[in-house]
């Protein structure tokens, strides 16, 4: 019996996408050293520079990746994931403006990456440019009907904070009356 070649135009990302899913389920049964081992692998071929038919697949492989990383406290590597998948979304974004999904995915993205990045040690005046993109996408995610509004409170807010630790208090308070605004609305 003779088996099916695979397609050669599937690329590193497919594979790089089956090896992603695999090292979530690793970490998440407790196997750090097999889990960490993927999910390097995985993050290195979904990085190559080649185009992908399914951007959002390739989203999801990278956040993957990074849940690995973060169950095992590797907060660096699971932030360069997310950074990968908000890249990946940002071309849907960028190509298709009106498309509510991607800014809704770009944003929720951006505000993992920046939760990650503080975890990981940086300093929230570092991410300050993250949580401004991040709440951006989430408002015109929200404006087309697919973003949370709770998830953009919370990174509004987050934004106010960044704002007032780098001296902007001006801006921290136009913004955190707007994050107030929109609480109160739900």
């Amino acid at each position: 019996m003779r088996f099916p070649r695979r397609s050669t135009e599937l690329g590193p990302r497919s594979g790089g996408r089956a090896i992603a899913r695999r090292a979530r389920e690793l970490a998440d049964a407790g196997k750090e050293r097999s889990a960490l081992v993927r999910a390097f692998t995985a993050y290195e071929l979904l990085s190559e520079d080649c185009p992908t038919p399914t951007p959002f697949a390739t989203a999801d492989a990278f956040v993957d990746c990074s849940s690995a990383f973060t169950t095992f406290g590797n907060h660096g590597m699971a932030f360069r994931c997310l950074t990968g998948a908000i890249e990946e979304v940002g071309r849907v974004r960028e190509d298709e403006p009106e498309n509510g999904l991607a800014h809704a995915r770009f944003g929720v993205l951006g505000y993992a990456a920046y939760t990650s990045g503080l975890a990981g040690g940086l300093a929230p005046a570092a991410l300050v440019d993250v949580l401004e993109f991040t709440v951006k996408a989430l408002t015109t995610g929200l404006e087309l009907g697919f973003a949370e509004p709770e998830t953009l409170v919370e990174a509004v807010k987050a934004l106010a904070d960044s704002y007032e630790e780098t001296g902007r208090l001006g801006d921290a308070a136009a913004v955190r009356r707007v994050a107030e605004g929109m609480a109160e609305l739900g």
